[in-house]
């Protein structure tokens, strides 16, 4: 093992943590497109409820309301909830069947002993086969479905509530 510890420690290190950053990055992409389908489920579920009950839904203040307040949830979830690196290393090694290799070497990233530089050396000889897009595949999620079909919803609403008047005013029919 003293040969191993010779080898440029920093080049496995760094295409490993690069590996790991890409798929960081993709995933931080497909969390963001799920949460911004969130955000427009509950911005449109917003606008829903204001079209069968309120009457003055084009008041400068129910747009603002609603987005800040998405936006502010959204925020919420992305601090609370974003994967960690050492997350994603797990989940390259869950899809991948890599049997723990990318993970234990980040793990030891900074170790300088014999059983550090074996895992870092493992790694390395995987690293080269791994597809950053296999490692994190794109899908959309479900709630995106539901996200591009509310403002159907929505504009239907509108057109059977006041859909028989020549013009938007929004009092309430009866």
């Amino acid at each position: 093992l003293r040969e191993i510890t010779d080898l440029p420690v920093n080049a496995a290190m760094a295409a490993n943590e690069s590996l790991i950053e890409k798929v960081r990055r993709c995933s931080l992409l497909q969390w963001l497109l799920e949460q911004s389908s969130y955000a427009a489920i509950f911005g449109m579920a917003g606008v829903i409820l204001l079209l069968l009950f309120g009457t003055q839904i084009l008041n400068w203040y129910w747009p603002v309301l609603l987005f800040t307040a998405m936006f502010a949830i959204g925020c919420y979830r992305f601090l609370r909830s974003s994967p960690t690196l050492y997350q994603i290393a797990q989940a390259i090694d869950r899809r991948l069947g890599l049997h723990d290799a990318i993970l234990t070497a980040y793990f030891f990233r900074a170790g300088q002993g014999d059983i550090e530089a074996a895992q870092r050396l493992a790694a390395e000889s995987v690293l080269p086969s791994i597809d950053p897009a296999a490692a994190s595949p794109f899908h959309l999620p479900r709630t995106a479905y539901t996200a591009a079909l509310l403002p159907t919803v929505a504009f239907a609403l509108r057109a059977l509530r006041h859909g028989g008047l020549p013009n938007l005013h929004l009092r309430h029919t009866m």
